[in-house]
């Protein structure tokens, strides 16, 4: 987010990760919602303090964060858009389409499932059969989407062939932080497949990731260091062409 706005350009921020982080969030935090433990923490919180109706809320109040966080961050991809300069206009101009309807579907697919749960959860206890189901499809979509979260970033990367504004910090802080999330998962007993694979997988591609953009800076900092007078574009060494689109 600090290094979009610092240098003004989203070039080589995939816009259909963004779609895919806010919608994976969106989901798990209706997941949590519709749950019938948060449901029963939100109505402790009429008597609790402060203080214990925050710890029993915190998961929730958690997604809560980042699903605003990655809207924002989508939000300053599409005001921000950029392509390399080699690209040209009409291929441009597409993927700039491409990138205003990752953001049209994220809002299209929160502002549905925000209807879904406030329906349904006047309408029926967070016990009910309906509720339930609704709970567990959230959660299996958000699963799916953490699963594959990381795929479109890659490939953008890869064909950029640059770091661009993608963050490296916040990719490194990633990969530890998913581990540490993913042991939590493995110990719990009973252990739950359902759960901590779709994490081992978000993990494996969150690392492949980080090695990528690594990779990419290493390479940045030898041209920029064998050619002292160029530019730090780096970026259009190797143009995409329209048949390798970057799926901005």
């Amino acid at each position: 987010m600090v290094k979009i706005v610092m240098k003004r350009s989203a070039l080589g921020v995939s816009s259909l990760n963004r779609l895919v982080t806010v919608l994976l969030n969106v989901f798990g935090l209706f997941a949590a919602v519709s749950s019938a433990d948060t449901y029963s923490a939100l109505r402790c919180c009429a008597v609790e303090g402060v203080g214990d109706c925050s710890s029993h809320t915190l998961v929730m109040w958690q997604l809560v964060v980042n699903v605003l966080a990655t809207a924002v961050i989508l939000l300053l991809v599409l005001a921000f858009f950029d392509t390399p300069r080699e690209m040209t206009r009409a291929a441009a101009l597409r993927q700039r389409r491409w990138a205003w309807l990752h953001g049209f579907v994220a809002l299209a697919f929160s502002t549905a499932a925000l209807l879904v749960t406030s329906l349904l959860l006047r309408r029926y206890r967070p016990t009910s059969l309906p509720v339930v189901i609704w709970s567990n499809t959230a959660g299996v979509l958000g699963a799916i989407c953490v699963c594959f979260a990381n795929l479109p970033q890659i490939y953008t990367t890869w064909c950029l062939k640059a770091v661009g504004s993608v963050s490296i910090v916040t990719a490194f802080i990633n990969v530890p932080g998913g581990i540490a999330v993913l042991a939590f998962q493995i110990t719990q007993t009973p252990s739950d497949y359902g759960v901590w694979v779709p994490q081992l997988i978000a993990v494996l591609l969150a690392t492949v990731l980080l090695v990528e953009l690594i990779y990419y800076a290493i390479q940045e900092r030898r041209a920029a260091r064998a050619n002292p007078v160029a530019t730090t574009t780096v970026i259009t060494t190797a143009p995409p062409t329209e048949s390798a689109p970057l799926w901005q």
